[in-house]
């Protein structure tokens, strides 16, 4: 899922953030549904490194 914000959702002044399900319990675990959330700020476009930006997901 992409969510594109017009501020920072997290107010962590990052460009990107990238979420991935872990266990509570062992963050070593992984949901492994393949489910990844990316929410982009905005506010920070100039900060963000277009090349290759979804090869990360994968």
């Amino acid at each position: 899922m992409i969510f594109l914000c017009l501020g920072d959702a997290f107010g962590h002044r990052l460009p990107v953030y990238t979420f991935r399900y872990r266990a509570e319990e062992d963050k070593n675990i992984l949901m492994n549904d393949g489910t990844v959330n990316i929410f982009f700020n905005a506010a920070m476009y100039d900060k963000m490194q277009s090349e290759n930006m979804f090869l990360k997901i994968a």
